[in-house]
């Protein structure tokens, strides 16, 4: 299947962001410490990032090892003792082996279905999927709002948009997509960015990214509800964390839904749209 062609330039940015993931993880890991749970953390979260973003330029084979290494970090945040060189060596090879994934898709190659990989991460973690379950139990997805909005049309009529993320990947994969389902769609790249945005133009819903630097996305939740003229706008959060303490706090500050990266599809994101933006219109 042809690649449309706003697309070509996102897989060079895909890219260079996963590189650039890869390449920070791997020097969290040769350097590692099993029992520094924040770089235990850090190292997850660049493999989360890559996890979520494959799949939307359809690159799932690279989603999936990246989801594999990010369990195998979350065994060992579990049992740091299982730490070895043996097995850092195993995840150092995931990262050369998703690189070359990368150029080959970049490069309109077919790419690994990357079962054998996988197969051998799973042997040398082997624990690591219910340790990743355990890690994201009871945090996935909460909605403040009820679900029984039906989806009806609520984006049939070119709704607008803020989506809000530090990541320029994630800004224009996701403008893209939207886009494409009949959104109108601005994008900002961090909270005060966002804030000048909503202040200029009418929105009808904002998306955003709950961990960015300069300003969090719950920090931008919070001053949107302080200012009469953007408090009713309704929030979607988004986060690479899974955080119950981040989560409450969003939904107390008046987020409409407060979503898991990676523990949603692109699909569930247009129900969870077409949800608070109908409970938005009932409300009125």
């Amino acid at each position: 299947m042809a690649v449309p062609q706003e697309f070509h330039h996102i897989r060079e940015r895909f890219r260079t962001e996963v590189d650039q993931h890869l390449n920070d993880a791997a020097s969290a890991v040769q350097n590692l410490d099993p029992s520094d749970m924040a770089a235990l953390e850090r190292i997850a979260r660049h493999l989360h990032a890559i996890k979520g973003s494959a799949p939307i330029v359809g690159a799932k084979p690279i989603s999936e090892v990246a989801r594999t290494a990010e369990e195998s970090i979350l065994l060992i945040k579990e049992r740091p003792s299982l730490w070895s060189k043996v097995r850092g060596a195993m995840l150092l090879e995931s990262f050369e082996f998703m690189k070359r994934q990368v150029g080959e898709f970049v490069d309109g190659k077919p790419i690994d279905d990357a079962g054998s990989m996988i197969q051998r991460m799973e042997s040398e973690f082997p624990g690591a999927r219910e340790a990743a379950k355990k890690a994201k139990a009871g945090s996935g997805m909460s909605m403040l709002r009820s679900a029984t909005a039906a989806a009806g049309d609520s984006h049939k009529a070119k709704r607008k948009v803020l989506f809000v993320d530090d990541s320029q990947i994630a800004r224009e994969l996701y403008k893209v997509f939207l886009v494409n389902r009949g959104f109108d769609v601005e994008t900002a790249g961090d909270g005060n960015e966002a804030l000048e945005l909503l202040r200029r133009a009418a929105f009808d819903i904002v998306i955003t990214d709950d961990q960015m630097p300069e300003m969090d996305g719950t920090e931008l939740l919070r001053l949107s509800r302080a200012d009469a003229a953007l408090q009713t706008i309704p929030f979607i959060v988004i986060s690479g964390k899974a955080n119950d303490e981040a989560r409450t706090k969003a939904l107390e500050r008046g987020a409409a839904a407060y979503l898991i990266k990676g523990d949603f599809e692109k699909e569930h994101l247009l129900e969870v749209l077409a949800q608070v933006l109908n409970t938005k219109k009932s409300d009125k």
